[in-house]
């Protein structure tokens, strides 16, 4: 018997400046931050969180991506990030404002799937998409059944 999925709890993004991160993803991207752990109160020491600077971001829909710097070293295009919004356009006019030029403009991948790329400040790929169903994910668009 598999395990039961209920949903997605967490990402953690490891990050080498913390500072920076909050700028891109806080500040540019509108996430909140909802919990902060920094090197002298993230738990005993033996704990996970020891010696880590930890800012828990509430994405909507109620998943947690934590951004944790100390924990490696990040590598460029290691991870992607892909944050649904209701209008790629409007955000990319708000990223322009704010003077961060997107890796790669509103593009029409698919009919009905818009995408944009930024570039976080590890380099990371955020790809901000937007389903013209106004579905969530990718796979809330797929037709077919899932496969078994």
């Amino acid at each position: 018997m598999p395990v039961t999925i209920r949903a997605l709890s967490h990402i953690v993004l490891p990050v080498a400046d913390l500072d920076a991160a909050l700028a891109f993803y806080r500040d540019l991207l509108g996430l909140e931050v909802v919990i902060r752990l920094d090197p002298d109160n993230s738990g005993p020491e033996g704990s996970i969180a020891a010696g880590l600077n930890i800012a828990g971001m509430l994405v909507p829909g109620g998943t947690m991506l934590e951004l944790v710097q100390g924990m490696q070293e990040p590598r460029a295009g290691s991870t992607v990030v892909a944050l649904n919004v209701a209008d790629v356009k409007a955000a990319q006019q708000q990223v322009e404002a704010a003077g961060v030029t997107p890796a790669m403009p509103p593009t029409e991948v698919t009919p009905g799937v818009t995408m944009m790329f930024l570039t976080d400040p590890d380099g990371r790929t955020v790809e901000l998409v937007e389903f013209a169903s106004g579905a969530s994910s990718n796979y809330a668009n797929l037709d077919a059944p899932s496969a078994r």
